[in-house]
Order: C-alpha cells, then sequence, then structure tokens
C-alpha cells in the first residue's frame, strides 16, 4: 500500500526541490559546467576534490575593504579588495531598487578608468571579478597604483549617488 501525503506535506516536497534546483543552478553559475562535473565525479569518488572545487571566494582574506557608500546607515553596499588575483568582492546590501557598481582604475595621481562591475540586488550573494575572467581588463598591473571607488546607482535613470572616495592601493602582488 502506498503512503499518503496531505497537499502541505506534497508542497513542501516540491518547494524543497525547488531551492535545491536553485542552489545546483547557482553553484554551477559560480564554478562553469566543467567546474561542476568535476565536482561531481569527486563526490563520486568520496569527496576528496570537492574543497578545490567550492568558490574561491569562500577562502579570500580580502586585503582591502570593507568600503562602503556614502549614503547613511545602512549603507547600500561595501566593496573588498584582494591584491592576489586581482580580485574584487561587490555587495548590495540594501534591499531597495538601486543597486551598487564600482569602478576600478590605474593610477597614481590621474586615474585611467579600467572596468566597472556591478551587484544588482540584496540577495546575500555578492559579485565578483577576478584576473582569471577570461578578460584582460580584470587583470590589473602589478607594482601600480589601483583606483577603488563604489556607488549606488538608480535602477530607473542610472545616476551614481553617494559614490565613496576613491580609495588607492598599491597592487605589489
Amino acid at each position: 500500500m502506498s503512503p499518503t501525503f496531505s497537499q502541505t506535506e506534497l508542497s513542501n516536497v516540491k518547494d524543497n526541490a525547488s531551492v535545491q534546483t536553485q542552489r545546483e543552478n547557482q553553484f554551477v553559475n559560480k564554478i562553469g559546467k566543467k567546474g561542476a562535473k568535476a565536482a561531481l565525479v569527486a563526490a563520486a569518488l568520496g569527496g576528496t576534490l570537492m574543497v578545490s572545487m567550492m568558490p574561491a571566494s569562500a577562502a579570500i582574506d580580502w586585503d582591502y575593504g570593507p568600503y562602503y557608500t556614502t549614503d547613511a546607515s545602512p549603507r547600500s553596499g561595501k566593496v573588498y579588495f584582494e591584491e592576489y588575483g586581482d580580485r574584487v568582492k561587490i555587495c548590495d546590501t540594501e534591499s531597495d531598487s538601486n543597486h551598487v557598481v564600482v569602478h576600478v582604475s590605474v593610477g597614481q595621481s590621474t586615474y585611467n578608468h579600467v572596468y566597472s562591475t556591478m551587484d544588482g540586488k540584496n540577495d546575500g550573494d555578492c559579485s565578483y571579478s577576478y584576473a582569471s575572467d577570461n578578460s584582460q581588463a580584470h587583470n590589473l598591473p602589478e607594482n601600480r597604483w589601483i583606483g577603488i571607488e563604489i556607488c549606488r546607482e538608480s535602477n530607473s535613470t542610472y545616476r551614481e549617488t553617494y559614490c565613496s572616495s576613491r580609495y588607492r592601493i598599491y597592487n605589489d602582488r
């Protein structure tokens, strides 16, 4: 005889399966399809390789930050920088209709804009950029001054407000 389940129990099972699928999709998006396949193989082999397949951001001891937007508390966003690998982590920390953007530049007194990246919603996840992103722009020069500036940006007008001072970091790694 088959067990019977209430509508609430069936709904909870469907919700849990949906959350699990979302988590799996986020994992694949963070490490890529090849990394996800390797992680599955590692899990099948006893999980010995799983630690190396985790997103690199989990083990980073950020050299600089957090640097915040200048709006009143709670701040809209924060940014971190790690010299090794030219890693940038940007987090939207306020549930509103805005997002946060970080501008990365190179130079000591005159800054040359290199790239910008954003985090679009306060969802508990941050956005990352790395030198190894397959983007030449994210690979910052060594032994040069790097400028980091974070702003809140309106989703409707794309106007930047509450920008931080430009933080100067000497990238010697």
